[in-house]
């Protein structure tokens, strides 16, 4: 079905590290990341051998029953989470997991009202869908005119203010840092505690959809394994995935226990969430994000890129606005047209790249880049921006 455009440029056939093989045994550094999901790079052995061993001994087992690989990744991840988020319900994608975070935040607050933000994006499932802003994603289905989805201005509190009074909100969904549609743009920070004390002022609960910023993306200090952490506040509920399983498909919707012992049984359920194979490739890669140091490592590597593109941005005026939180990168080149001409230089010159939005260039480098890789893509970089207007 035509639900995307296939990228015919080149066919990947393997992974080592941040770079991929295409049919014709050329090399390009990935700064993409599969939209994030293989941020430990594009091929794992350690990830291979376990889920061999995994897929030889127990492949599958339903959502509600014990089994040794979910009870010993639980073990695991404690470490990596916000203080008080304990309660986990697995998923197999990104716009599952928000779905049943709303569902989750409908049961508890026994209210249907939400408030999501422009430029915001969540997801292609129908609930996630419904509070993403971008109206081409909701008209074709009937969504575009939902009297429960409020949609507010990102970094205007009181804005949000208002829409909550007028519909009787108690729940609100938001990235941290918004990426698909708005071009990697950050929270601002004062916004951000703004909107967690007006929540608790008004008895609200706040979903903060993870997907993309969590497990070191956005780091900005050691130990900031998701956007929250660096902004010093913890959701109600969190929504989490893409790097979970370094690659494999894994998510989950993490909670305070007030907040999912709201759902009972029979509420919701999933064949695949939490099945063995995604618990044992989460075990490995979350394990290898905290063996590599992965929250220093987007530290350092997003600051070596903010000061690259401020270089750069000397010799070449077409560069614009600079964004980093992290390793959610992204930089103005003035038009669509001129992202679409970096792009294809970039990748003549080695270096693949397809996210965009509007006039803004996108990066997500797998977050085990290096110092030389950097450097590496920087020097392209600047070889793909010469002759842009």
């Amino acid at each position: 079905m035509p639900v995307s455009r296939p990228e015919e440029d080149i066919i990947p056939v393997k992974g080592d590290g941040c770079w991929i093989m295409d049919t014709k045994g050329k090399w390009y550094l990935d700064m993409d990341s599969n939209y994030s999901a293989t941020n430990l790079g594009m091929a794992n052995h350690e990830i291979a051998v376990g889920l061999f061993n995994q897929a030889s001994t127990l492949i599958s087992m339903k959502e509600d029953r014990i089994q040794i690989a979910r009870a010993r990744f639980l073990k695991e991840i404690h470490s990596m989470m916000p203080e008080g988020l304990d309660q986990f319900y697995w998923q197999n994608s990104g716009g599952e997991a928000v779905d049943k975070a709303l569902k989750i935040a409908k049961a508890f607050t026994g209210t249907t009202n939400v408030i999501a933000f422009k430029g915001g994006f969540h997801g292609r499932t129908h609930g996630a869908v419904a509070v993403t802003w971008n109206e081409k994603y909701r008209k074709p289905f009937g969504l575009h005119n939902l009297d429960w989805v409020h949609f507010a201005e990102f970094n205007n509190v009181e804005n949000i203010e208002e829409l909550m009074e007028k519909s009787g909100a108690k729940i609100i969904i938001l990235e941290l840092v918004q990426g698909e549609e708005a071009g990697n743009r950050p929270a601002d920070p004062e916004f951000v505690h703004r909107l967690w004390q007006l929540a608790k002022e008004k008895g609200a609960l706040i979903i903060d959809d993870e997907v993309q910023a969590g497990f070191g993306r956005t780091a900005v200090k050691a130990g900031d394994w998701f956007a929250c952490m660096s902004y010093d506040v913890v959701p109600d509920l969190m929504v989490i995935g893409k790097s979970f399983g370094g690659g494999y498909p894994v998510t989950a919707v993490v909670a305070r226990k007030e907040i999912g012992n709201a759902m009972r049984h029979g509420y919701d359920g999933s064949t695949f969430g939490g099945n063995p194979m995604a618990m044992t490739a989460a075990l490995i890669a979350t394990r290898q994000m905290r063996e590599k140091n992965v929250t220093q490592n987007v530290v350092d590597r997003s600051r070596q890129l903010y000061e690259g593109f401020k270089e750069l941005r000397k010799k070449h005026p077409v560069m614009g606005e600079i964004r980093c939180r992290g390793l959610m990168v992204a930089f103005s080149l003035g038009s669509e047209e001129n992202v679409h001409k970096a792009q294809e230089a970039l990748a003549k010159n080695g270096v693949k790249v397809s996210l965009s939005t509007g006039a803004f260039i996108r990066f997500l480098p797998p977050t085990i880049i290096s110092r030389s890789e950097v450097d590496y893509f920087l020097k392209r970089l600047d070889k793909a921006l010469e002759g842009l207007n």
